[in-house]
């Protein structure tokens, strides 16, 4: 009975790894990925040349963070994009503001940990209130770092707030102008929303908040007392594994995110190393920001390819640092953001599985 036993575990753990390669591996279908990509290149390229031409390079990040009103609503009705959308950006320039209010008081510190916690689960809790996809979590956690590790006095509310609504903005009307083309026929879907009350009743909507407030937390607070440069940087990549439906997908998140940070970083030196003028990187930035939305929902290991760049390049701009430190932070913190979330994932699926086990007697 035991070599049966033993004989089926290995079975299943062959099953398992082949399922997380061919999730690797799979490019999904295209699905009109070019229009997403399209809208977020632009909702990058016009803020962030405003800020670079007005010579306030600093702003860089609140210029960039509307962009990700993009991602929403690709398949939506026009007014379940709008909705999504505005949603999504109030809660970026939210997001913003309270980041640099955070800055103010003790940037990079655990302090900033506990801000992440807080708008990772907050945006999965509103992802599921009014049927957001993908929940905003990575993108108010990247947002609400960012903000919070900058050098920013009292003054920096005021552009952390309009300068981000504003780019935000600009994506919500770049995501309306499909309105001006009724021959459009692709299939359109509606938003699901789900009252607060019936979250808070559902214990898997409970342990997936749980899951998305520790995972960022507990990266951010293990870089912080390792002493890291950009602690917020294993905090964001904390919240990838925790997209994922599945064990799987779960897996090959993980996995993708530190195969493609690497790429990402090779492109990013590729880069930076000649010194190229800023008009340069400001391309770069646009170009990678296209690389990433045309990948993000078929392949995201090649989307991190771009992401990298795009994160690493605005960074360098708005705030220059010496480029080793710079990649080498990088590639640690994403190794210990995916590292912990995945534990994590693992200790609550065991939790699950114990407690019905003991209630059964």
């Amino acid at each position: 009975m035991s070599g049966w036993t033993a004989g089926e575990g290995r079975h299943r753990g062959a099953s398992h790894l082949g399922q997380v390669w061919r999730e690797l591996v799979t490019v999904h279908p295209h699905a009109t990925a070019h229009w997403g990509a399209l809208r977020a290149a632009v909702g990058v390229a016009v803020p962030s040349a405003y800020v670079l031409a007005a010579g306030r390079p600093e702003w860089l990040g609140y210029a960039s963070f509307g962009c990700f009103v993009a991602v929403y609503g690709r398949h939506a009705t026009w007014r379940a994009r709008l909705e999504t959308q505005v949603g999504v950006g109030i809660t970026l320039t939210a997001t913003a503001v309270l980041g640099t209010a955070v800055g103010l008081a003790r940037p990079g510190g655990v302090l900033t940990a506990f801000l992440l916690m807080f708008v990772s689960g907050t945006g999965l809790l509103l992802a599921r209130r009014h049927g957001w996809a993908p929940a905003p979590s990575v993108f108010l956690v990247f947002a609400a770092g960012a903000t919070a590790s900058m050098p920013v006095t009292a003054a920096d509310l005021v552009p952390a707030a309009c300068v981000t609504a504003g780019s935000a903005a600009l994506g919500v009307a770049i995501g309306q102008l499909g309105r001006l083309f009724p021959t459009d026929d692709r299939e359109r879907t509606g938003r699901l929303p789900t009252a607060y009350l019936a979250l808070w009743r559902d214990p898997m909507a409970a342990r997936d908040v749980f899951c998305y407030a520790a995972g960022p937390f507990l990266a951010t607070v293990l870089a912080v007392l390792a002493g890291f440069g950009h602690p917020s940087w294993a905090g964001v990549a904390a919240t990838i594994p925790l997209a994922g439906a599945t064990v799987v997908v779960q897996a090959a998140r993980a996995t993708l995110r530190f195969v493609g940070t690497l790429a990402g970083i090779a492109v990013t030196y590729l880069l930076l190393a000649p010194g190229p003028p800023t008009w340069v990187l400001w391309i770069a930035v646009v170009a990678s920001m296209l690389l990433a939305e045309l990948f993000i929902a078929r392949h995201y290991g090649i989307a991190v390819i771009g992401i990298t760049p795009t994160a690493l390049l605005t960074v360098h701009l708005a705030s220059p640092a010496p480029l080793r430190s710079l990649l080498g932070d990088r590639v640690v913190e994403t190794a210990v953001g995916v590292l912990v979330s995945v534990v994590l994932l693992r200790v609550v699926r065991s939790s699950v599985r114990r407690v019905p086990a003991c209630a059964g007697g």
